[in-house]
């Protein structure tokens, strides 16, 4: 059930980013990494951030994506 659950949550992010609700998408994609760190969701919400941080990065939001560098380490 928890799995499952999770599962739903991650696929949700993704939905709110592929809208270009990135905020939205982030906080879910925390809250995954940090509250369920063992998990599978965990290491793949991490690896979205870490693409958000990339894009942010190539956008010129340098402070953006520094804050999820940093975040993830």
């Amino acid at each position: 059930m928890i799995r499952e659950s999770l599962d739903h949550l991650l696929a949700m992010a993704q939905r709110y980013r592929s809208e270009g609700s990135r905020r939205q998408a982030m906080e879910i994609y925390w809250m995954l990494s940090e509250d369920h760190s063992e998990t599978m969701q965990a290491q793949a919400a991490q690896d979205k951030l870490l693409e958000l941080a990339h894009i942010y990065e190539r956008d010129g939001s340098r402070h953006q994506a520094r804050a999820v560098y940093e975040r993830l380490l």
